[in-house]
């Protein structure tokens, strides 16, 4: 994800849900909040979005799909190494 703006990067994280159903796979121009182009190849997407608002802040991201595998890595006290702990556990 670029860094783009806060107000689409808080947007995008609690409309989450939304995004899946809507968007999912595929790549989403956010400006201000608000989605102003999304598709599935992330430059296109981008051109668009810079075509229509050639002055904003775009927060350029894709949506996961459903199916999509969240991973935590989470610290082991005694190795202090990460490990890798799959969301399903």
């Amino acid at each position: 994800m670029s860094a783009g703006d806060g107000k689409s990067y808080t947007s995008f994280t609690a409309r989450l849900g939304f995004m899946v159903s809507r968007f999912g796979g595929q790549y989403i121009a956010m400006i201000d909040g608000r989605v102003v182009a999304h598709g599935k190849d992330a430059k296109q997407v981008y051109d668009k979005a810079r075509r229509v608002y050639p002055k904003g802040r775009i927060f350029l991201g894709q949506v996961p799909t459903r199916q999509a595998m969240v991973l935590f890595l989470k610290r082991d006290s005694l190795s202090q190494r990460p490990s890798l702990r799959s969301s399903a556990q």
